[in-house]
């Protein structure tokens, strides 16, 4: 039978996504995060409650009419999820990076009580949900943020490559580590060229397992052609 638990692990920071329109960044503390909720068997069912009915799903165009949870046919395909690489590490501090350590799988540790912080270069704006997975680090706090570009001493968006004497602007979401192996992924997608990772330990070293982003996207495939003696005309498609 279907169960329910209400979730302490997440909270909704307005605070950090402020001036935008994404809705509320989030904090998650993983000490308090039912780890094994999607698991075939829960460890405990301490908290779980049963399912209550909700009110009847209805067509939109049904004779009721009535509030609720209406049902509409999707006409367009679903999004494509597909995992994505991180291009380049442009910045580090605290523990070093060469600039394609992100490209492939790697656990990456950093010392205890040491704060880290790296600026990751995506090379193009993306959608992507971003996945950090960790273990260990009991008690340490990591933010992720988001930004197309950075901005210059003016506040105004400098060149999208250059980062040397720019500064950081943009969303972030942020987690607590509980000293075990967990996996973390917004509730909704993010848009970015750059991601700034700022972390700092406690007691217990951090293991960074993999970090990498799951790509969100309409599936358009460019099928169409075009082809003609004037190369101008050959850019317009």
């Amino acid at each position: 039978s279907w169960r329910v638990f209400k979730n302490e692990g997440y909270k909704i920071m307005p605070q950090w996504s402020r001036g935008t329109d994404i809705g509320g960044a989030e904090m998650v503390d993983f000490a308090n995060y039912p780890n094994d909720w999607n698991a075939a068997q829960l460890s405990s069912k301490q908290g779980w409650q049963k399912a209550k009915a909700g009110s009847n799903g209805d067509t939109k165009w049904s004779i009721h009419y009535r509030p609720g949870r209406f049902l509409v046919p999707r006409t367009i395909p679903p999004m494509r999820l597909e995992p994505i690489r991180f291009n380049a590490v442009r910045k580090t501090a605290g523990v070093m990076l060469a600039e394609d350590a992100l490209q492939k799988k790697k656990t990456i540790t950093i010392p205890a009580n040491t704060k880290v912080e790296w600026l990751i270069d995506q090379r193009e704006l993306t959608n992507a949900y971003p996945v950090l997975e960790l273990n260990r680090g009991k008690d340490a706090l990591i933010n992720i943020g988001y930004a197309e570009a950075l901005y210059d001493s003016s506040n105004r968006k400098a060149h999208r490559d250059d980062i040397d004497g720019k500064s950081f602007r943009g969303y972030q979401d942020g987690l607590k580590a509980s000293g075990k192996e967990v996996h973390y992924m917004p509730l909704l997608y993010r848009t970015f060229r750059y991601i700034r990772v700022s972390i700092e330990t406690k007691e217990q070293p951090l293991e960074i397992m993999d970090f990498y982003g799951i790509k969100s996207e309409y599936p358009f495939d460019y099928n169409a052609s075009f082809k003609s003696e004037n190369p101008l005309l050959d850019t317009v498609l």
